[in-house]
């Protein structure tokens, strides 16, 4: 099947911004492994909901200004920008944030969808977006993650995923189509996937 697009998670996957997401549960006072925008959109309004935005906020934005690429990704964009494959980025970190660590590392991917403009993921919404602006079906485009939430959400887009563990597999690696080491062998997966 021809390939409209590769669409990719941000954090963890394309950049490796440092976020110790216990840390940041510790700062918010969550319990460990509490789904931490899930928890902080169910509060009331007011202080203590705008005091977790706020420590959000400050962890994300640190963590722009320290993002690195994760080796081989540069290569791989490259390899599909003279392919001719569309990329885009799904992510759940915020628009500030985003848009900072795109700048920094002056990645161009378009679209660029983030948890302010779309539900966060495993919602599909945003996958299938992007989908709509290639005008291309979700079973034409490949979603690249590394965490639960993104292998969650290509399934809720009946999306091919492909899951990114560079250290270890997780628990729920089976659910995802495709697993990826290093972005050294993406070149080499995304053949067996067109």
């Amino acid at each position: 099947m021809p390939l409209c697009g590769v669409i990719f998670d941000l954090d963890g996957t394309l950049v490796d911004s440092g976020l110790d997401f216990d840390a940041i549960r510790a700062d918010l006072d969550f319990a460990p492994k509490q789904p931490i925008l899930e928890t902080v959109d169910r509060l009331p309004a007011g202080a203590e909901k705008d005091r977790c935005h706020a420590v959000l906020r400050e962890h994300e934005l640190r963590g722009a200004q320290r993002a690195t690429l994760m080796p081989g990704v540069a290569e791989f964009l490259a390899t599909l920008a003279e392919r001719s494959i569309r990329t885009g980025i799904l992510t759940r970190n915020s628009r500030e944030s985003t848009d900072i660590t795109l700048h920094r590392l002056q990645l161009e991917l378009s679209p660029v969808l983030t948890r302010d403009e779309v539900p966060a993921k495993p919602d599909p919404a945003g996958l299938l977006n992007i989908c709509k602006d290639w005008k291309c079906g979700p079973n034409e485009a490949i979603y690249i993650g590394d965490y639960l939430f993104d292998i969650q959400a290509g399934q809720n887009a009946k999306m091919r995923t492909v899951l990114y563990a560079p250290a270890r597999l997780p628990e729920y690696a089976h659910l995802a189509d495709h697993t990826m080491r290093s972005f050294h062998d993406a070149t080499q997966l995304l053949d067996q996937l067109v």
